[in-house]
């Protein structure tokens, strides 16, 4: 195997494993979570310790209100979205 050959493995094996972590990080985002907490266990050395705080700030959640995946319910304001219709005190007259 030449040099250029195992270059490319490596480049293209790079990019399918990132392009895969990011895809299980928007599909299953609470399996995202429990895998950072696994890699920042104390008995981790320091720079595995560095790849799990960087992917426990990336993830979102449900109801975290980042909407990332556009999955969440639009936020309620107090304000009705319509306006309301005033009625006249006596609106049947006898």
């Amino acid at each position: 195997m030449k040099l250029y050959d195992l270059v490319q493995v490596l480049i293209v094996g790079g990019a399918i494993l990132v392009s895969a972590l990011y895809a299980l990080g928007r599909v299953a985002p609470n399996l995202r979570g429990r895998c950072a907490m696994w890699l920042q266990r104390s008995s981790q050395p320091l720079w595995i310790k560095n790849i799990g705080k960087k992917i426990a700030t990336d993830s979102g959640g449900c109801g975290s209100g980042c909407d990332t995946c556009g999955s969440c319910a639009p936020k309620q304001s107090g304000v009705p979205s319509q306006a309301l219709e005033v009625m006249d005190k006596a609106p049947f007259s006898r």
